[in-house]
C-alpha cells in the first residue's frame, strides 16, 4: 500500500508536467500564428504610389475651372433691412 501512496503524487507531478508542456507549446503555437497572420497582412498591403508633382500650369488651370456663385443676391435683402434701421 506504501507503493501505490508514493507512486500517485509522482503521477499527479508527471500529469502537471504533461499540462504545463502542453500550455506551453499552445502559447508557441498562438505567438507563431499571431506573428504569421501579421507578416501576411504586411506583404499584401498595397504600396502606396507616388503622384507625380503638380505643375503650376496644372494648378492655374484647376483654379480656373472652379466655378463661384455670386452672392450678392443674398445680401440684397440684408442690406435693405439694415439700410431700414
Amino acid at each position: 500500500m506504501d507503493n501505490n501512496q508514493i507512486q500517485q503524487p509522482a503521477s499527479e507531478g508527471n500529469k502537471t508536467m504533461l499540462w504545463l508542456i502542453i500550455g506551453l507549446v499552445l502559447v508557441i503555437l498562438l505567438v507563431g500564428g499571431i506573428y504569421w497572420y501579421l507578416s501576411k497582412q504586411q506583404e499584401t498591403t498595397p504600396q502606396p504610389t507616388l503622384k507625380p508633382p503638380t505643375t503650376e500650369s496644372n494648378l492655374e488651370r484647376d483654379l480656373n475651372s472652379i466655378e463661384v456663385q455670386t452672392s450678392d443676391t443674398e445680401f440684397d435683402a440684408l442690406d435693405k433691412d439694415l439700410q431700414s434701421l
